[in-house]
């Protein structure tokens, strides 16, 4: 058994308002914002739908769903593209979501063509908090913001499963993907 799935997205940000525009039309005031929530919203979701189609296809649950993970990465996608959006307004935003599982192992993906990754800050990642004392004099320049609690927490929550978790920095400006791999025997519940 081997399946895939994935959801690539590639709109401008006036694609992105339109959509907004026609659905919520009270939406008019903080429009980054709600932008960011629609990229997060539809990202987040395919991110469920693969589960649960894992489900269907097993005919068993997934109890161990790694919601706290999955909601991080598309965060940090979403977050990167509008950082992108605020700099270079014609950017166009590309996201994907890829799933791909067989009889041993789950992997997903979260794909942006956002800020990317600091080399500065990239050697922290999945270890500790960025805005931590210990680094925060060394960071004052980094080109993307958050703490980097999320993907401290994301590799304690995917080590629990037996897993591997990293990422890709495809460069400034270029966007990054970060991964897990998570044995299939440790999302399922015991029957």
């Amino acid at each position: 058994m081997i399946i895939a799935s994935a959801l690539e997205i590639r709109a401008t940000l006036n694609d992105l308002e339109e959509i907004i525009g026609r659905h919520h039309p009270e939406a008019k005031t903080k429009k980054l914002r709600r932008t960011n929530d629609l990229l997060f919203a539809i990202a987040y979701s395919h991110c469920e739908r693969l589960y649960h189609m894992l489900e269907s296809f097993l005919g068993r649950t997934v109890e161990n769903f790694p919601a706290f993970v999955n909601g991080g990465f598309c965060a940090n996608a979403s977050d990167s593209l509008m950082l992108m959006f605020q700099r270079y307004p014609e950017h166009v935003a590309e996201l994907a979501v890829r799933m791909k599982a067989d009889e041993t192992l789950v992997r997903l993906e979260v794909e942006d063509n956002g800020t990317g990754i600091d080399p500065a800050v990239e050697q922290y990642l999945f270890y500790e908090q960025i805005d931590s004392k210990k680094t925060r004099g060394k960071l004052k320049n980094v080109y993307h913001g958050g703490t980097g609690l999320h993907l401290y927490g994301s590799k304690r929550r995917i080590d629990k499963l037996s897993g591997r978790i990293g990422h890709i920095n495809k460069g400034k400006n270029w966007g990054a993907l970060f991964w897990y791999e998570i044995p299939l025997e440790k999302l399922l519940v015991k029957k």
